[in-house]
C-alpha cells in the first residue's frame, strides 16, 4: 500500500509551468499519448485520460 498526501500547486508555479490553457492542453495531450505508447493505459482510454485534464485551473 502506498500513503502520502497531496498538495495544491500555488497560482504562481502553475503559470510558471503552463503559460496559458492552450499550452496545458498541448501538453496533457502530448503526455496522455505517451502514457498509452508506454502501455500505462489502453488506446480505447484516450478520451477518458483527457477527460481528466483541468484547463480552468490555468489562468491565462
Amino acid at each position: 500500500m502506498f500513503f502520502g498526501s497531496t498538495k495544491q500547486f500555488t497560482p504562481e508555479r502553475l503559470a510558471a509551468l503552463h503559460p496559458s490553457r492552450s499550452v496545458y492542453r498541448a501538453r496533457y495531450a502530448a503526455d496522455a499519448a505517451a502514457t498509452i505508447v508506454a502501455g500505462y493505459a489502453l488506446a480505447e482510454d484516450k478520451a477518458a485520460l483527457l477527460a481528466y485534464a483541468q484547463p480552468d485551473l490555468i489562468h491565462s
